[in-house]
């Protein structure tokens, strides 16, 4: 398995993986969510990688700069969407890219990378509700145990304070 940063021409692929890896009730949203983010021309941009196996894309994740409201600081990343193909899940992709993600960020001075997910699948790369609580998601969440955060590479972590993310994750339903 490789792990590289995608391109533009690897977004049908990374639509793909999202519209068989997601709940029926969301897939459409999901995939859209990543392609827009693989687009993503903002100012600070969006890192968007991939696992490749026999020259297939297998599976994707995105991590979006996020800032604190009223600035235009980058504070760190939020981690949104993962996914895996089906046939390759339960063999460590997931965490492959996501540590590879993980690793990306941590010489990259962000303070903070937050995730809303599956509590028992996140906590294993060390996210955790204590330091999410001191930075409050863009939007109203679902289910609110989701959220975790993680510390990064920067000594000096920020207070805390509400996120702001990139437009793709802004204009996201959770």
């Amino acid at each position: 398995m490789q792990l590289t940063e995608a391109g533009l021409n690897d977004a049908e692929d990374i639509r793909q993986i999202h519209l068989q890896a997601s709940d029926s009730a969301e897939a459409e949203l999901v995939a859209d969510l990543a392609v827009k983010l693989l687009r993503d021309k903002s100012a600070e941009q969006t890192i968007s990688l991939v696992a490749t196996y026999g020259g297939a894309i297998i599976g994707h994740v995105a991590l979006g700069p996020v800032f604190l409201q009223g600035s235009d600081q980058l504070i760190g990343y939020i981690l949104v969407p993962l996914a895996v193909l089906p046939g390759q899940q339960n063999k460590s992709v997931g965490s492959a890219v996501v540590s590879y993600g993980l690793d990306m960020l941590s010489s990259s001075g962000a303070h903070i990378i937050s995730v809303y997910g599956d509590p028992g699948y996140y906590t294993r790369f060390a996210f955790n509700t204590d330091l999410a609580r001191a930075f409050a998601p863009p939007y109203i969440l679902k289910y609110p145990e989701g959220w975790h955060a993680l510390r990064g590479s920067a000594a000096n972590i920020t207070e805390g304070g509400t996120l702001r993310c990139v437009e793709p994750v802004n204009d996201a339903e959770p």
